[in-house]
């Protein structure tokens, strides 16, 4: 279907630009795509952890609304436009893996810890 990767990539790219416009729409307009608000997911899992790792769905949940909530912090989200514009998107190939890792790892460092688990590149991946 595709001749080559830089001819997906470019479709890509112009499908983001098409959702980026909707960015500039009024909020109630794309309220359906925001991410997970706190509310929508378990709280208070990570307290009850102390010494222990998370095993539970709502546990993971926990984790991952506070992962959400990391990434979505406006200094870490400049951080990542600005890697995108030097190497563009993580899926396209073009370098900076490293940099995107240290990048996650600012968020996950903090979070990975509250449920169990270390917060660094093996933490990750287990």
């Amino acid at each position: 279907m595709f001749d080559d990767l830089d001819e997906l990539c470019d479709i890509i790219t112009a499908l983001e630009e098409v959702g980026s416009a909707a960015k500039e729409a009024p909020q109630a307009a794309r309220a359906n795509v925001a991410p997970p608000q706190s509310d929508q997911l378990p709280q208070g899992v990570a307290s009850d952890l102390p010494g222990q790792r998370a095993s539970t769905l709502q546990e993971f949940m926990c984790m991952q609304r506070d992962l959400i909530a990391g990434y979505s912090e406006p200094s870490f989200q400049n951080e990542l436009r600005r890697l995108n514009l030097i190497y563009g998107k993580g899926f396209e190939g073009r370098g900076g893996e490293d940099e995107r890792s240290t990048l996650y790892l600012t968020v996950q460092r903090d979070v990975l810890p509250k449920y169990g688990f270390e917060g660094t590149r093996a933490g990750v991946l287990e």
